[in-house]
């Protein structure tokens, strides 16, 4: 599963629109809406805590944990699980 599928998926079970979940991350509506398009793929490590936390979720740093692993801008890989 790609990371705009695992957020629009998150996104829908807490019953969040992208303002609603701006709002609680913290994350700028526009970052939000570039990682569902897919126009973002490499988004910074704090954007995905932010909306992790948002969306109850652990953000771990270990491919073999995760159900999305990606890239993040600070070269490392990250999930959310």
């Amino acid at each position: 599963m790609e990371l705009r599928q695992k957020l629009m998926l998150l996104k829908s079970q807490n019953g969040l629109t992208t303002d609603a979940l701006s709002e609680r991350s913290g994350v700028p509506k526009g970052t939000i809406n570039k990682l569902l398009n897919g126009a973002t793929r490499n988004p910074t490590a704090g954007t995905l805590r932010r909306l992790a936390e948002a969306l109850g979720q652990i953000m771990a740093e270990q491919r073999y944990q995760a159900d999305v692993v990606f890239d993040g801008a600070d070269g490392l890989d990250y999930a959310l699980t």
